[in-house]
């Protein structure tokens, strides 16, 4: 799969469950390798966090976890790749819960800025 499949294939999903994706070329400038806590509030800060920057971010990550995945056919990622990747599938899973959260409050008549980034090991322990 190429990238600008996978990249549209992202597009499509998350657009499907979130909302429109129209916007997201407007609001996706968060730099790569970005830290998410810079990018994305924490729990309690408030700021100009909206639904299409989370999707941004969520595109921005896909898309290097994609990078990352395809550039090692045949040999074994680095101790640094492993390490980045494992960083981007929890940032990846921060995002959706910041996304939830933002849809939830709204759908409940709360303001969806009440909604803010969790820990790490808060979205990680799940049960799914």
């Amino acid at each position: 799969m190429s990238k600008m499949m996978y990249a549209s294939a992202i597009r499509l999903v998350v657009g499907t469950i979130c909302g429109p994706a129209a916007r997201w070329s407007e609001v996706f400038s968060v730099p790569r390798g970005r830290p998410l806590m810079t990018s994305v509030q924490r729990r309690g800060e408030r700021g100009t966090v909206d639904d299409e920057g989370v999707l941004a971010r969520i595109e921005e990550l896909s898309l290097e976890e994609f990078e990352l995945e395809e550039s090692h056919h045949g040999a074994a990622l680095s101790e640094q790749q492993r390490k980045r990747l494992r960083t981007i599938e929890v940032q990846l899973d921060q995002c959706y819960d910041l996304l939830r959260q933002r849809r939830a409050r709204r759908s409940a008549g709360l303001d969806p800025e009440g909604a803010g980034l969790r820990q790490p090991d808060v979205v990680e322990n799940y049960l799914q």
